[in-house]
């Protein structure tokens, strides 16, 4: 079996990028993953992204540096990378989610709970007050969402 590993990022959308310009970053990166292998999950909630990524090391290694260098986003902050033995997306090139449609139809087996909470106790994460308050904001959720 391949060495496998995922990465989680949250980061900053630009300003101005729009639905369409979302929609265009999930396009191209269908393509880009089916090249390289890599499966994962983008979410998008009040102009921030937090993105999953899967695959063999050096590619998801890859990947994440050219995202990281994307104007359409800004202050990516890593949050994971870890091994894994399998993948939590096998089938999906990118799945794209709302925050509301990720808490409606996935529920709570699609982020990595563990890596958020970690992130959201890092000092250079409070510091950045709108950062902090969208990974509080996604823990408050899944909070909720176990407690019903």
């Amino acid at each position: 079996m391949r060495e496998l590993e995922r990465l989680i990022y949250v980061s900053e959308a630009a300003p101005n990028l729009t639905a369409k310009g979302i929609q265009k970053i999930v396009n191209i990166s269908h393509l880009h993953n089916l090249m390289s292998n890599i499966t994962g999950l983008l979410v998008h909630d009040e102009g921030y992204f937090l993105q999953i990524l899967e695959g063999e090391p050096s590619e998801v290694e890859a990947t994440y540096q050219r995202i990281s260098q994307d104007r359409r986003h800004s202050n990516c902050q890593l949050l994971l990378a870890q091994p894994i033995t399998q993948r939590a997306f096998p089938k999906w090139l990118m799945g794209y989610r709302d925050r509301e449609t990720l808490f409606t139809q996935e529920g709570l087996t699609l982020l990595e709970l563990q890596a958020i909470c970690e992130a959201a106790d890092r000092t250079d994460i409070k510091q950045n007050r709108a950062l902090y308050s969208f990974l509080a904001t996604l823990l408050e959720r899944f909070s909720q969402k176990a407690a019903a």
